[in-house]
């Protein structure tokens, strides 16, 4: 059997048609898959540009770390001289307490007894003093009392003399 060439046409014709058909669903998955390859596309642009982001922001935070490490150095080094100056400052309060033991000890001790032995002696002193101003002031009427009489009788005498 030879075929003619109207038959090989027909042939390929029938070829072309059921190719193309066979095909169709091929080019339809190839263009969807083109596109979802240009999705992952921009999606993996956007995730690179993510990406790059994400490695700027750890420059930033690695560089805004090495300033809070610096920064808490300063802090250290700061309480260190804070509790060196701490120490000195209870060294010289047990000093201040210590003296202020020694102050109340004195007042307590002897100024308290030296008041104590003033009041002592200075109430009888006033009850004294109180009962020799009565008696100086009735002296001092008997004293008035003789200069008016000395007067009247040197007035006398001179009347007589």
């Amino acid at each position: 059997m030879t075929l003619t060439k109207e038959d090989l046409s027909a042939i390929s014709q029938l070829l072309d048609v059921k190719l193309k058909a066979e095909l169709r669903p091929i080019k339809d998955d190839i263009r969807e898959i083109s596109q979802h390859l240009e999705k992952v596309d921009e999606r993996l642009d956007i995730l690179e540009q993510d990406v790059r982001d994400v490695k700027q922001r750890l420059k930033n935070v690695e560089r805004d770390l090495a300033d809070v490490k610096q920064r808490l150095e300063n802090v250290e080094q700061r309480l260190e001289n804070v509790e060196q100056h701490l120490e000195k400052v209870d060294e010289r309060l047990d000093v201040l307490e210590q003296d202020l033991r020694n102050v109340k000890l004195h007042l307590e001790n002897v100024t308290d007894r030296d008041i104590r032995l003033l009041s002592e002696n200075y109430v009888p002193a006033v009850k004294r003093y109180e009962q020799e101003a009565v008696q100086m002031e009735a002296m001092q009427d008997d004293i008035d009392l003789l200069k008016k009489a000395v007067a009247e009788h040197s007035r006398k005498l001179q009347k007589i003399s």
